[in-house]
C-alpha cells in the first residue's frame, strides 16, 4: 500500500515562507541577501538536514537493534553545490561521531552503511544524482 504524505508551504513575508506538515509541525525557510538577517533554513540547508536525519535515525535504530546505545550521536555535513544554476549539490560529504559503551568503528560504520545503502529514503533519493561520501568517528 502506498503512503501519501503532504505539506503545506505559505509565504510570510519577502522571502521567508512557512511550511506546515500534516500534524501542524512548522519550519521557516528564507533565503535572505547577503548582510539580511534570516530567518530559517535556505531549502538546500533542508536538503542536508534532511539526509543527514534519516541516515542518523537509521544508524541509532540499527545500533539500538545490536543493544548499543549511544551516549552521544552527531552527523556533520557538507555540501558542495555548483557554481551554475540550477545550484545543485555535485558532492555531499558526511561525518557521522558517536560515544556509547562497546560501540566500535566496525559497528558504526555497518550500521551507517545499511542505512545509506538500504534504508534511508533521502540517501536513495539522492544516489545517483550526487556523489556522496561518509566516514565514521568514534568518540573515546
Amino acid at each position: 500500500m502506498k503512503t501519501q504524505v503532504s505539506a503545506t508551504m505559505s509565504l510570510i513575508d519577502g522571502l521567508h515562507f512557512q511550511g506546515k506538515d500534516e500534524k501542524d509541525n512548522t519550519i521557516e525557510l528564507d533565503s535572505a541577501a547577503a548582510g539580511v538577517s534570516q530567518a530559517g533554513f535556505k531549502p538546500m540547508e533542508l536538503v542536508l538536514q534532511a539526509l543527514c536525519g534519516c541516515s542518523g535515525m537509521d544508524s541509532v535504530f540499527i545500533l539500538n537493534k545490536r543493544k548499543l546505545k549511544p551516549e552521544k550521536f552527531e552527523i556533520e555535513v557538507t555540501g558542495i553545490k555548483r557554481d551554475e544554476h540550477p545550484r545543485i549539490f555535485e558532492e555531499i560529504n558526511v561525518v557521522y561521531r558517536t560515544k556509547g559503551e562497546g560501540i566500535t568503528l566496525k559497528e558504526l560504520e555497518r550500521a551507517v552503511s545499511l542505512s545509506m545503502d538500504k534504508y534511508c529514503s533521502v540517501s536513495a533519493m539522492l544516489r545517483g544524482v550526487v556523489k556522496i561520501n561518509w566516514r565514521c568517528e568514534v568518540i573515546e
